[in-house]
């Protein structure tokens, strides 16, 4: 688990150095620009990912400008490869996404807001990680492979994916890894990410955007289909359900 998840503000004029770095940290910057110098001086804009690693000398810094991001830390693990210096992964979509969900989540706090945030952090590391070859998937027990699969869900409803597209980060068989699933959540990957689509479309829908809009952003090809299982699990149609969200605000 990472010790530490959070958001980076660092204002123009910022500088931090270490001989001998003791953590292995992720950065994802979202605004301005960061600057590492090493053997050169690289520079970090938004929507990239710097990716520090310990027993490493660098100089963190900013110019005339500040940055923010979000940070993940975790404690010194084992490392597929041995890193003489950091890495920065380009802007990738996929990342980023990620990124945005561990701000949302420190921004949305709750009941369970650590377990949230935390869950966040660990799909952020996982898929860095995995980017530039140091995850070790051993190193991950069954309970983590649920989170990073829920936040896979989470970050694809809007998108008509097959399900081998979406877990193909997952270092299991799409059976065992199903069963697994059903086995800690008491439903398949499938029944949850109806679930959460359903979940969506009734934030939407309480909204102003019209019914066929809010089928695709569900995740829906069609209206038709989405009206057809909106009604299985709500009892009632989408456009009889936001009448009785309208309703109950008169």
């Amino acid at each position: 688990m990472p010790i530490d998840v959070g958001l980076k503000i660092r204002e123009a004029g910022y500088s931090f150095s270490s001989d001998d770095y003791d953590i292995r940290q992720i950065i994802h910057v979202t605004e301005g620009e960061l600057f590492i110098k090493e053997a050169a001086v690289r520079r970090i804009v938004p929507g990239a990912t710097l990716v520090l690693f310990p027993h490493t000398a660098f100089k963190l810094f900013t110019r005339s400008r500040s940055y923010r991001g979000v940070y993940v830390i975790e404690p010194n693990v084992r490392i597929a490869a041995k890193r003489a210096a950091s890495v920065i992964i380009p802007e990738d979509g996929t990342i980023s996404a990620a990124a945005r969900q561990v701000s949302e989540a420190i921004g949305r706090p709750s009941g369970m807001h650590r377990e949230i945030v935390q869950a966040a952090g660990n799909y952020l590391a996982a898929l860095v990680y995995a980017h530039i070859g140091d995850d070790k998937p051993e190193m991950r027990d069954d309970a983590f492979w649920i989170d990073f699969a829920k936040n896979l869900i989470s970050c694809s409803l809007d998108e008509n994916r097959h399900f081998g597209d979406i877990f193909r980060d997952i270092p299991f068989s799409h059976e065992h890894f199903t069963r697994m699933f059903k086995r800690l959540t008491g439903m398949s990957p499938k029944e949850y990410q109806m679930k959460e689509r359903i979940a969506k479309a009734c934030k939407l829908l309480a909204g102003t955007m019209n019914i066929t809009s809010v089928a695709f952003e569900s995740g829906y090809a069609t209206s038709q289909h989405f009206a057809a299982d909106f009604k299985t699990h709500t009892g009632m149609t989408p456009s009889a359900y936001r009448k009785k969200l309208s309703d109950g605000r008169r």
